[in-house]
This record gives structure tokens, C-alpha cells and sequence, in this order.
């Protein structure tokens, strides 16, 4: 997987309790999302734009697991309050941040394991942004496109 720079990382988090978190929910990521959690545990992407060709966005920043710079903002966290208040569907967890408020979230369903959607506050509805988090990452630049 491409190696992105990330400043503000959270405390490194255990491939334990990642595990752990996956068996109390019932699912399970994909190993390249734990892999990168546990090399960097959320924090503020120096390549922050999304771009696939097709579409761009902006990262705004990497949810981290347990403890981090958004202490309030961790993974488990909001995944629990978005479940709670039936604000996003059963099988997808957010991740990060959209600098408009959107979350992009993976799928751990069974049918769409490891797909990356952006969740829109504004409509509350999913979009489709990335098969893998690998392809997502691979997407991801510090290189602000040109309009021509």
C-alpha cells in the first residue's frame, strides 16, 4: 500500500485492540484498513485530495481508534452515536472525515466487504467512492488539480 504522510497521529493502537473491537461488533476490516490503523492510529493526512480520476475530495482528517487528537471523535465512537441515532446503516463504519462534515465510511458488510462510501450529512445518503481502502489510499494526493 502507497505510504502517506500523517501529522497529528493518535497514540499507536494494537492489532489486539482492533480484534477485539471487530469481535464485539461482529465484523471484521479488511486487513489493509487494520494494517494501516495500526501504523498510523488516525491524524491529518499531508496528501488530503482525494482524486480518482473522476471525482476529488478532501480529507479532512483520519478518525483514530480509543484515544487520539480527536479524543472525541474516535472511531468506536462515532460509529456508535451514527448506529444509535439511525443515521448511517448497519455495515458501515466511519473512518474519516470530509471537510464538509461528510464522513467517508467501509463497508464490512458480506456483499461489499472493504468498499469506501462518502456518507452525506446534507441528504443522509451513501455514495460509492472506492472498491478497496488500498485504492483509496493510492488515490490520495498533495498535488491540487489544474482546471483546464
Amino acid at each position: 500500500m502507497k505510504h502517506i504522510f500523517i501529522k497529528k497521529e493518535g497514540e499507536k493502537v494494537s492489532e489486539s485492540y482492533i480484534r477485539n473491537f471487530e469481535r464485539k461488533e461482529k465484523f471484521q476490516f479488511p486487513g489493509q484498513f487494520a494494517d494501516f490503523y495500526m501504523l498510523h492510529n488516525g491524524g491529518i493526512p499531508k496528501e488530503y485530495i482525494y482524486n480518482d480520476g473522476n471525482r476529488i475530495l478532501t480529507v479532512n482528517h483520519f478518525l483514530p481508534f480509543q484515544h487520539g487528537v480527536y479524543e472525541d471523535m474516535a472511531i468506536e465512537e462515532v460509529y456508535h452515536t451514527l448506529l444509535e441515532e439511525e443515521v448511517i446503516p448497519v455495515g458501515y463504519v466511519p473512518f474519516a472525515m470530509e471537510e464538509s462534515g461528510d464522513y467517508f465510511v467501509i463497508s464490512v458488510k458480506e456483499d461489499e466487504h472493504g468498499c469506501i462510501c462518502l456518507w452525506s450529512h446534507e441528504t443522509a445518503g451513501m455514495k460509492k467512492v472506492n472498491d478497496s481502502f488500498e485504492s483509496f489510499i493510492e488515490c490520495l494526493t498533495d498535488q491540487i488539480p489544474h482546471e483546464n
